[in-house]
């Protein structure tokens, strides 16, 4: 009986590194990673870094182009009026990206008339407008206007000017029809002067 239980114990002592040695090993098999794309998740944007693009709206110098106003001119002082002709050299200055807002100048002259004594005489002039783009042809005109009435004792006069313009595409070196009325303050009384004008570039 003893040697029936010595000869089981040892058995199972054989037995244990047996088991041991055909338990199942899990291996890790390598990873290769070079040339692998690496996505960058949104929430690695550093912070203060917008991901959504910026516009901006740039404002470009316009002088030194060439623009000339060529206007019929009605002018009317109390109960005389006098119908004449202004020529004036008139740039955009300033305008926006798109073209929406400019600002532009008009300097030049316009031929007035004397009542006593009967003569004539030039009004050197400058505008200074703000202009909008209403639609896609027409726009609208404002700001301050200053004259020098020459050879009277009237000298600087105050004003201003209200002006639509219609802009023409399809004509070389005519691109503009405007329509002007202007207010002006002098010594003696309001003067209204009232212009149908072309304008040129080239």
């Amino acid at each position: 009986m003893l040697a029936i239980r010595t000869i089981f114990l040892i058995t199972a002592l054989l037995s244990l590194p047996l088991q041991a040695a055909t338990k199942p090993v899990r291996k890790t098999l390598p990873v290769k990673t070079q040339g692998a794309a690496v996505r960058t998740p949104a929430s690695a944007t550093p912070a203060g870094v917008s991901s959504t693009p910026q516009v901006k709206t740039r404002v470009r110098s316009i002088s030194g182009v060439r623009h000339i106003n060529a206007s019929f001119v009605a002018a009317q002082q109390g109960t005389g009026s006098v119908t004449t002709l202004s020529l004036g050299w008139g740039p955009r200055l300033l305008r926006t990206e798109g073209a929406f807002f400019e600002v532009r100048a008009n300097l030049g002259a316009v031929l007035l008339k004397r009542i006593s004594p009967s003569s004539l005489f030039f009004v050197p002039e400058l505008w200074v407008l703000g202009s909008v783009r209403l639609n896609d042809k027409l726009r609208f005109e404002a700001g301050p206007l200053l004259q020098y009435w020459m050879t009277t004792d009237q000298g600087l006069n105050l004003g201003g000017t209200f002006q639509l313009a219609y802009e023409v595409k399809w004509v070389t070196y005519f691109d503009r029809l405007q329509i002007t009325y202007q207010p002006v303050f002098n010594k003696v009384a309001l003067v209204h002067f009232i212009r149908l004008g072309l304008g040129f570039s080239f």
